[in-house]
């Protein structure tokens, strides 16, 4: 087995039909899952942090945690309203001074959308890179400083695709350079809608 783990973050928020399929397609990777979350819950190897809030800087302590708990020299980021293709999981970081984020990554709220921008839900890492990163962006507190701004680079699959949604953190997009109705791998947009239950 790759020597790599999951870490997927939750503040159990989202539908519960989202939920699962998310965690469905996780289960495809076939590598170890640790799931840190604001409400106990059986996937992985949970580890709950009870109801810490709904914020940016959460979202960075609760990768933290997980990726002191992980025991392999990579990790791997994962929410819980992204959907992760299996060849996302198949990338091995090349430098372990790096943080590598997936390029192809896309937003669905009705359509698929394309920006160019990294997001950090595909991030790749060196454990212990990915630790010294963290906390050294969380030293200020609230006032984070991205982990883009760190040495980073990009590797490319098959897309990831980040679920806009009514309980998430993100309710808008502007600037999509493209919208599909399709793109590889995933159901076309209106399937994918009934089978994510938005």
């Amino acid at each position: 087995m790759a020597d790599k783990t999951i870490i997927y973050i939750t503040a159990n928020r989202i539908d519960t039909k989202l939920g699962e399929y998310v965690k469905k397609k996780l289960l495809c990777a076939d590598l170890p899952i640790i799931s840190v979350s604001q409400k106990a819950m059986q996937f992985g190897t949970n580890i709950c942090v009870n109801n810490i809030g709904h914020n940016e800087f959460n979202v960075y302590k609760q990768m933290l945690i997980g990726v002191e708990a992980a025991k392999t020299q990579y990790v791997i980021w994962a929410e819980d309203d992204c959907l992760y293709p299996p060849c996302h999981f198949e990338f091995t970081p090349v430098e372990n001074d790096v943080i590598y984020f997936n390029k192809n990554i896309w937003k669905y709220s009705d359509i698929y959308l394309y920006k160019g921008s990294p997001s950090i839900c595909t991030i790749h890492s060196n454990r212990e890179n990915l630790l010294f990163v963290l906390n050294d962006s969380m030293k200020n507190g609230m006032k984070l400083k991205r982990i883009r701004d760190y040495k980073s680079a990009y590797f490319k699959t098959c897309p990831v695709v980040s679920i806009i949604h009514s309980r998430g953190m993100h309710k808008r997009w502007a600037g999509a350079k493209k919208k599909r109705e399709r793109i590889s791998f995933w159901p076309d947009a209106k399937q994918l809608k009934k089978e994510i239950g938005l």
